[in-house]
């Protein structure tokens, strides 16, 4: 008789609920929803849950995370610093700085210490700052990826206004600090480059593939900035070192986000390896590296054969480059092709080291090249997680070999 009075209520909740997704709270964790996989069913009282048949069809359950006013946390006054240092991307923005010094050190002008700290310090807190804008823009998306869910603000241990008052605070002071202790076009090329990270590179990630491209560029105006600070001005040699960091970017962000894809995915990012994962392989698009470093390539070629009158064989110069970049092989890989020709002509030729230096820095972007043609032919988490590596290390190596040619040839002298 009780089954029988609990029948109507069992037919509404079949009819109406049975199939809604359930809705789980948990506290002090993401604030937007989290698709997972599977279904629940309410069951009333009294009724058994019967077995059921086992299907294919993947279903979703939203699980919302909400925001409550207790689910806070109170950051304490000597954990401050380190959540400061997870806001600016401590390990980015150290990359970037060093970038940046390299550029200055590259320069051919005296070195002076007052400057290069304020390169210094002015690229770091730049670099704070966008990366922290960052953080604030892709908040909601952070929360559906794995890697990033863990974030100080998904999970609610640092406020929004904090972390905007924090990244107004850095831009501001990085921007007067580069002005004042090295120059505007220092400031400037700063203020440039935190505006393409966070105003275009980090929304163009959900829309278009061309976010690489923007974000390959973010990464070689450091050199640019270092090198400014330094000379003031913007020189061949400076734009050798900007198209090495440009290159590289490529081979290095590739690799890293080969496996994860699956997180990309999820959070809706249009980039390479989610969008197109033969173009990722390629490192590049065919055409548009055939245009911009060809372009590039001209103008270096214009400058070496300007040093020596010899100005009449840019034509053929021309027809050389076109060809090489237009082969198949190199075109699948490119961007690592194109180090090994940049230090190998480019630095050289710019008078930023010594001839020899091609020689030195060809086992480091030979084996560049190599591990970028085996993810290439065999793309898996082995061969991307070892060119990824690999790349953390070669940058380094070869803006410290460049140091050391440069100031063991005297050069300055």
């Amino acid at each position: 008789m009780t089954n029988l009075m609990l029948l109507p209520g069992y037919l509404v909740c079949r009819l109406c609920v049975s199939y809604m997704p359930i809705v789980s709270w948990k506290r002090g964790t993401a604030a937007l929803p989290k698709i997972c996989t599977g279904t629940e069913k309410i069951i009333p009282l009294g009724f058994a849950r019967a077995e059921e048949p086992k299907s294919s069809e993947r279903r979703l359950k939203l699980v919302i995370r909400p925001t409550p006013e207790d689910g806070w946390y109170v950051i304490q006054q000597n954990g401050l610093l380190k959540s400061y240092l997870q806001l600016s991307k401590a390990r980015l923005t150290a990359m970037v700085t060093t970038t940046t010094v390299s550029g200055f050190i590259m320069a051919p002008v005296d070195l002076s210490l007052s400057p290069l700290m304020a390169c210094t310090i002015g690229t770091a807190l730049l670099s704070a700052s966008a990366n922290t804008f960052n953080h604030l823009l892709e908040t909601p998306y952070d929360a559906q990826m794995r890697r990033t869910q863990s974030r100080l603000l998904v999970v609610h241990r640092f406020s929004p206004f904090h972390a905007v008052g924090f990244a107004l605070s850095t831009a501001v002071v990085g921007i007067a600090t580069l002005w004042t202790g090295c120059n505007p076009l220092t400031a400037a090329l700063g203020l440039l480059n935190a505006f393409l990270y966070a105003g275009v590179y980090t929304p163009m990630k959900r829309y278009s593939i061309g976010c690489t491209w923007v974000g390959a560029v973010v990464g070689a105006m450091p050199p640019l900035m270092g090198y400014a600070g330094a000379t003031g001005s913007i020189q061949p040699a400076s734009l050798v070192l900007a198209a090495l960091l440009y290159c590289w970017q490529f081979p290095h962000f590739n690799a890293l986000s080969w496996n994860l894809r699956a997180d990309y995915t999820r959070a809706g990012y249009r980039v390479m390896c989610a969008v197109n994962q033969r173009l990722c392989r390629f490192t590049s698009l065919r055409w548009y590296s055939l245009i911009s470093l060809s372009t590039i390539y001209y103008i270096y070629i214009i400058y070496l054969l300007s040093l020596h009158n010899l100005s009449f064989l840019f034509p053929f110069a021309v027809t050389i480059i076109n060809q090489v970049f237009s082969l198949r092989f190199i075109a699948r890989f490119r961007y690592s092709a194109i180090i090994l020709l940049l230090c190998s002509l480019g630095a050289p030729s710019a008078n930023l080291t010594k001839w020899f230096f091609a020689v030195e820095s060809l086992p480091f972007n030979g084996l560049l090249l190599y591990l970028s043609y085996k993810f290439y032919r065999h793309p898996d988490a082995k061969t991307s997680r070892t060119l990824f590596h690999y790349t953390l290390l070669h940058l380094p190596l070869i803006m410290m070999l460049m140091t050391v040619s440069k100031f063991g040839d005297g050069l300055n002298e």
